[in-house]
């Protein structure tokens, strides 16, 4: 949920969201929204192989999908 932590612990990857914090995977009983979420985070776990790679996703809050 934040950029300069994960900047700073080097985690392999790290998929950032413009949510608010404690929604990171989008706002309540959106589903379409969070299934698309978690699918981008497994995805990156394939796609991604540079150490401390970040990727900032580009979804709205209470976006429909």
């Amino acid at each position: 949920m934040f950029k300069e932590v994960a900047e700073y612990v080097r985690a392999p990857r790290t998929i950032l969201t413009k949510f608010p914090f404690g929604a990171p995977f989008g706002n309540p009983d959106n589903k379409a929204l969070q299934m698309a979420v978690l699918k981008e985070c497994l995805t990156s776990l394939e796609n991604e192989h540079k150490p401390g790679e970040i990727r900032i996703l580009e979804y709205k809050w209470r976006e429909k999908l």
